[in-house]
């Protein structure tokens, strides 16, 4: 069985810069992460994209943050990718704010929600706030530039010789594996990140990612799964496959692939595997349904995708907190897999919310699809929300797909926005999150 290297992941590299939020450093700011990311990797006009939304994030940190504090700035070079970490204390926040109208520290996001749609323009791939205790940090990622295949896509029919065996790929194992697979495959069964064979190299060096590839006698890879950890504490694996590329030998192939991948993880402490696209060669009686994606694409026009969930360990159970809206859907799951969870039905109470709502959006080019997660609640989450989907619709993606966490209990206050416009829970993956994830499609086809 492979052993896989993610589990002993490389230490990323990471520069600091600590300064006072003052118009003063706007340039010493600009430079440090331009500069820093062009060091790491990432080609130069990409750098400059990544370092002018650190910049229009710190000269809105200038506007709140007292003279006397400081804005910490990390660029962390994941391999693949560069991280720009804008960081700074909620604590100190709050001794600016008090007292004032805005009445809610995180009220000085009304200017960076707009940001979604500059970081559309520059290119940049991520954004997202993350909280740990009194600290807030303002995360954006940049992908490297890789390059692409170019080759035409035709399904491969190997012929593979003898007895077949699994495990870990070298560098040469996977990049061929990727390349066949992209070619074999629609689109949308692929990770996103298939046109570029050496970009999934780096993934899985990393320690992001792993992979596992199915050998004949002879070394000819036949088949292969790419998987990525989730959730918190990594207790998920989302796997992207199996592909395989004989014909004759296809059920073969998969089975092995499939408990490989098994075996190899319930060694560990993964707690479960879900996959969202699999492909017609997964044996789907190791797994549970979980709901259904309805998704579009070029080969296959608009098409219906069992989601598939299994556990590999002993499920403790955990605390959910879903609106009403929610429930009918999220009980009926639970109920099916015998999962224990404690369900709270959430509501407010006529506590203070802040008037502006922030929401996260992320472009998957490569499938023409993009997803939307929320960052924070507000008052206008409905006209926001409606604001972003007229954005992505305007930009011609074919799938928009919403994401919640059911770990996270303000999360479920975005559900009646949702629903209004036009989204129904499509699937639901334990664990995926903080806690569970749900995943919201627009309201057509068969759930």
């Amino acid at each position: 069985m492979p052993h896989f290297n993610a589990f002993s992941p490389r230490k990323k590299t990471r520069v600091r810069l600590e300064v006072r939020p003052d118009r003063v450093f706007q340039t010493l700011v600009t430079s440090f992460v331009s500069h820093g990311a062009a060091a790491m990797g990432l080609e130069q006009v990409d750098a400059e994209h990544l370092a002018r939304a650190a910049e229009k994030i710190f000269l809105v940190l200038c506007e709140f943050l007292p003279f006397s504090k400081r804005v910490r700035l990390s660029c962390i070079d994941g391999l693949y990718y560069v991280d720009q970490q804008v960081e700074f204390d909620l604590i100190d926040f709050d001794q600016r704010m008090s007292g004032s109208s805005q009445g809610n520290p995180y009220e000085f996001l009304a200017k960076t929600d707009d940001l979604d749609f500059d970081l559309d323009a520059q290119s940049v791939d991520t954004f997202r706030l993350v909280q740990k205790r009194t600290a807030l940090t303002c995360m954006l990622r940049k992908y490297k530039s890789y390059p692409i295949i170019t080759e035409s896509r035709s399904p491969i029919d190997l012929t593979l010789t003898g007895s077949l065996s699994v495990g870990e790929p070298d560098p040469h194992e996977l990049g061929l594996f990727v390349q066949r697979a992209y070619r074999s495959y629609p689109r949308v069964l692929l990770h996103s990140s298939f046109l570029s064979p050496g970009k999934v190299v780096d993934m899985v060096a990393s320690g992001d990612f792993f992979a596992i590839v199915c050998v004949d006698t002879r070394g000819n890879v036949g088949g292969g799964v790419l998987g990525r950890w989730q959730g918190a504490g990594n207790r998920v694996v989302e796997f992207f496959g199996p592909y395989v590329f004989d014909l004759a030998r296809r059920q073969e192939t998969a089975q092995l692939l499939t408990d490989g991948l098994i075996e190899s993880l319930a060694r560990t402490n993964t707690l479960a595997l879900a996959t969202l696209m699999p492909t017609p060669e997964l044996p789907t009686n190791y797994f549970d349904a979980v709901g259904a994606l309805c998704l579009s694409s070029e080969e296959c026009g608009i098409s219906v995708y069992n989601t598939y969930f299994r556990l590999l360990g002993e499920d403790e159970g955990s605390v959910v907190r879903v609106h009403k809206l929610l429930l009918p859907f999220v009980e009926g799951v639970y109920r099916r897999l015998a999962l224990p969870r404690e369900i709270v039905t959430i509501e407010e109470y006529g506590e203070s919310i802040p008037s502006r709502s922030i929401i996260a959006l992320d472009h998957i080019r490569f499938l023409s699809r993009a997803i939307l997660r929320p960052m924070w609640f507000g008052k206008d989450s409905t006209a926001n929300l409606k604001r972003h989907l007229d954005h992505v619709r305007s930009q011609d993606y074919r799938d928009i797909l919403i994401e919640i966490d059911l770990g996270i209990p303000w999360h479920s206050f975005f559900v009646p926005a949702i629903v209004e416009c036009g989204f129904i829970p499509r699937s639901i993956i334990p664990y995926a999150g903080k806690g569970d994830l749900v995943i919201f499609g627009e309201g057509v086809g068969e759930t």
